[in-house]
């Protein structure tokens, strides 16, 4: 896990688990490897996972940025994805005694306020990094941003009044919700308006184009795996595969509230979309260092 324990990475592991150990038939350790931009747990698995026995949950684009903004001994095509699981859309979020009810106002303040207004962060090479720089380009404001080691301390630093906004998934969010609202929905078109108390776009809200923005998970293996242990990928990628589909995790996602994250990708498949988007995400990762 590249992340410390509470974020995206671990609910989504954690509700995978008991599914992936009935289709192996082999128990799963979580092993906790936050810190460095994501770096140290990608590089864990480059390390140990040579031979198929380690995997990790990661996201794109996030492991793409996370060798692209930093000074790290691998890229992401030394891994390969298993299959993607979900899709968690990016959203802004303040808390519920936020002076602000719209992200219009926020911007207002921003203008204001140059500088003073507090997001939390994932971190540097998280997805939420480029949507709050976006939204900042777009609106000609400038936060005060501070990075966190993972989805979980940001929100909790949110929840607690460290921050006062953060930019994160509609569904990592969740567990903040009752205490938070949310401002707009960095993409196209709210489909999540049951979690995402019925926000508008950033788009519209901002009337500018924006990218989509989102939170994509995805079970990897290192190339070492996929490339010299063709069997042993192939029995992960199955396993992956009917874990997803099996009535248990269908009935745990319907429980969380989670269903509409469900979009599950083949390994195959998904690599040939993130070799189609490889280009775009190294034009991210340079508006990020210029900044």
């Amino acid at each position: 896990m590249p992340t410390a324990a509470g974020g995206g990475f671990d609910r989504t592991t954690r509700m995978l688990q008991p599914h992936m150990e009935a289709a192996l038939g082999v128990p799963l350790e979580v092993v906790y490897r936050g810190g460095g931009g994501f770096a140290i747990g990608a590089t864990t698995l480059l390390r140990e996972g040579a031979d198929c026995h380690n995997v990790m949950i990661h996201g794109t684009p996030l492991l793409h940025f996370s060798h692209l903004t930093q000074n790290v001994r691998y890229t992401w095509d030394d891994f390969f994805p298993v299959g993607s699981v979900n899709i968690d859309p990016g959203v802004v979020r303040v808390r519920n005694d936020s002076p602000w009810r719209s992200l219009e106002e926020l911007i207002e303040d921003a203008h204001a306020r140059p500088g003073q207004i507090r997001v939390g962060i994932a971190g540097r090479t998280d997805v939420g990094h480029f949507g709050i720089r976006e939204i900042e380009r777009a609106a000609g404001v400038d936060f005060n941003i501070i990075f966190y080691d993972g989805g979980g301390p940001a929100r909790t630093a949110l929840a607690g009044g460290e921050v006062e906004v953060t930019h994160t998934g509609a569904y990592n969010s969740l567990p903040v919700a009752e205490e938070s609202r949310v401002l707009a929905v960095h993409q196209p078109e709210n489909l999540w308006k049951d979690i995402t108390d019925g926000a508008p776009t950033v788009g519209q809200a901002l009337s500018a184009e924006v990218q989509p923005n989102d939170f994509r998970y995805q079970m990897w293996v290192t190339r070492a795996c996929r490339d010299n242990h063709p069997e042993h990928y192939a029995v992960l990628a199955e396993a992956l595969e009917s874990a997803v589909e099996s009535p248990g995790y269908l009935a745990a996602l319907e429980s969380a509230g989670e269903f509409g994250s469900l979009d599950y990708i083949p390994g195959d498949e998904y690599m040939e979309m993130l070799l189609a988007q490889s280009e775009e995400f190294e034009a991210i990762a340079l508006s990020l260092n210029d900044r």
